[in-house]
């Protein structure tokens, strides 16, 4: 179903080519200016909604607060206000690095607790809009109302607008932006295939890894189909290398060899259901059942739109199929890759396992690594829509106008309840006043919390906040919620928390269980140097001697603490 694109954009364009190209740019800016001014409130761009009290986004602010805070070091996103003396890189926070890089800067003349995820989501959609009319243009479809269409599916797209409390894998657009290149790339050279490439692996990277890991393979494509193509391979695998290189010391630069991979697993948990394309919206109302328990992470539904964009473009090109595929080798064996991939070892349809096998030894290196298997459909489902698009557009029919836009309309009423949900998320009111806590500990430089994170029996929420807090306040914390963390509970429970001094905070999440109050913590409260601090639902033990504390500026939220 890939289109073959006629045009060379190395011939000159013609007046009306601007004009059509102009057009369809202009049609992704407004459309995109009315979903964000529909989904989120003043609030939410400028960071001060509840939606980053919650979640994981708390951990995302804490890495840029910790970061911005700090001096430069190096590896470039290394830390050493978080878990010192050693520090961590921020990329481990999912803190999107490369905004985290362009910010850091301009830290001092920031505001108090600023940062820039709000902003990051107003980006992408439009970097959503603009990339979807990018791809489907060089899929051939260069007309307003392809444009039109593209980008009001890709802006409705139900996995992207899913993940409103991820910001940094919320960025498709890269995606998008990564399927243009590949088709696009027949017109250039292959040093200027292999430069922009390389740039957008290079942001990829520096957003989220697993964005890489969907990028580059298609740069690997490009480079095989473009061998195939030429019948010459040397100067493709040259400007392949080339690129390998760049990331490879990009990523040593900014210290991304210092994370191993997750020796939890769950590859087989977070996959994707057969059966996840096809439900979750309002109109068929089908539920797809979660087996493993965390197939949340495959929620990959397309949509009514796309569904039926792809099934009137499969009836209309199914005569073109083969020879499509035999243009396109080696993307085509990457997207079914994907999809293998994306299905896991374990394959489920529902609640039936249709399939099971092990995986060899070298190859869970890399599922250990990006264990979240399901996100994988992500650059399978917007190729499939965009050549849907491309593909619709391109055949000639009197209907096809009302069809696309028609598309648009059944996939915004398809997806209404999730865009409902993404609004109300983006407007809760916040949780925490973050200036009482600054009157509240004004002296305080340190934090250390026991038991340290890293054990399954604890939840990550009272992590994310103290790690919060500490970017807030501008103190170090020794520990936190981490994307991935090699911590055994056998080293947390042997780690014994340090004498309460000025300028520390010592905060305990311990319990007559597993973790038992340490001998410090108590003498501390037999001394009324600890307070309770309630936490939503949630009761926190922070103890300090510092004379600085003022713990009457939290209100009623703090009380005496008890043997």
């Amino acid at each position: 179903m890939f289109c073959q694109c006629n045009h060379n954009p190395a011939f000159p364009q013609t007046s009306r080519s601007r004009v059509e190209r102009s057009s369809a740019y202009g049609i992704a800016v407004l459309l995109a200016l009315v979903l964000v001014i529909y989904l989120y409130p003043a609030s939410f761009v400028l960071g001060t909604s509840g939606s980053f009290d919650q979640g994981d986004s708390p951990q995302h602010v804490s890495g840029w607060l910790l970061f911005a805070a700090d001096d430069w070091r190096f590896p470039l996103l290394l830390t050493q206000r978080f878990a010192p003396p050693e520090g961590l890189p921020i990329f481990l926070t999912d803190s999107i690095p490369l905004a985290a890089l362009v910010f850091k800067p301009f830290a001092p003349l920031l505001p108090e607790g600023f940062h820039y995820l709000g902003l990051w989501h107003v980006g992408l959609r439009f970097g959503q809009a603009l990339a979807a009319v990018y791809l489907v243009r060089a899929l051939g479809a260069r007309d307003a109302l392809s444009a039109f269409a593209a980008v009001g599916l890709a802006l409705l797209w139900p996995a992207n607008l899913a993940r409103i409390e991820h910001t940094a894998l919320g960025t498709h657009w890269l995606l998008l932006l990564g399927l243009g290149h590949y088709f696009r790339a027949r017109h250039w050279s292959v040093f200027k295939a292999a430069t922009i490439f390389t740039v957008t692996t290079s942001a990829a990277l520096l957003v989220h890894p697993y964005l890489l890991a969907m990028i580059l393979p298609i740069q690997i494509a490009e480079a095989v189909d473009r061998s195939w193509r030429i019948r010459k391979w040397r100067k493709p695998a040259t400007g392949l290398a080339a690129s390998l290189v760049w990331l490879a010391a990009l990523a040593f630069v900014m210290g991304y060899f210092t994370a191993g991979s997750n020796l939890d697993g769950g590859f087989e948990i977070y996959s994707m259901n057969l059966l996840a394309p096809f439900c979750g919206g309002d109109i068929l109302r089908c539920i797809v059942p979660d087996p493993t328990g965390g197939q949340r992470e495959g929620f990959n539904y397309l949509g009514l739109g796309v569904l039926i964009a792809i099934t009137g473009a499969c009836i209309l090109s199914w005569r073109h199929a083969g020879s499509a595929l035999r243009a396109h080798p080696a993307l085509a064996c990457i997207m079914i890759g994907f999809v293998i991939y994306a299905l896991s070892s374990r394959v489920w349809l529902g609640d039936w396992k249709l399939l099971s096998y092990k995986i060899p030894y070298p190859t869970t290196v890399l599922t250990e690594t990006f264990r979240s298997s399901g996100r994988f459909f992500w650059p399978v489902g917007l190729l499939l829509m965009a050549t849907a698009v491309a593909t619709l557009a391109r055949s000639g029919r009197r209907w096809m106008p009302a069809l696309l836009v028609g598309l648009v309309v059944v996939q915004a009423v398809d997806t209404r309840s999730l865009l409902q949900s993404v609004q109300a998320h983006a407007s809760q009111p916040p949780l925490y006043d973050f200036s009482q806590w600054r009157a509240a500990l004004p002296a305080i430089q340190a934090i250390e919390v026991y038991p340290a994170f890293g054990c399954p029996e604890l939840t990550k929420q009272p992590y994310s906040f103290m790690q919060r807090l500490a970017g807030e306040i501008g103190a170090t914390i020794n520990t936190g919620y981490l994307a991935r963390s090699n911590n055994t509970c056998e080293a947390v429970v042997d780690h014994q928390p340090q004498p309460l001094a000025a300028g520390r905070l010592l905060v305990s999440f311990a319990d007559a269980g597993r973790f038992p109050q340490p001998a410090i913590i108590s003498q501390a409260i037999a001394a009324g140097s600890c307070r309770t601090i309630t936490l939503r639902d949630q009761a926190v033990l922070m103890c300090s001697n510092d004379p600085g504390v003022n713990w009457d500026a939290l209100g009623s939220i703090v009380q005496p603490a008890r043997p």
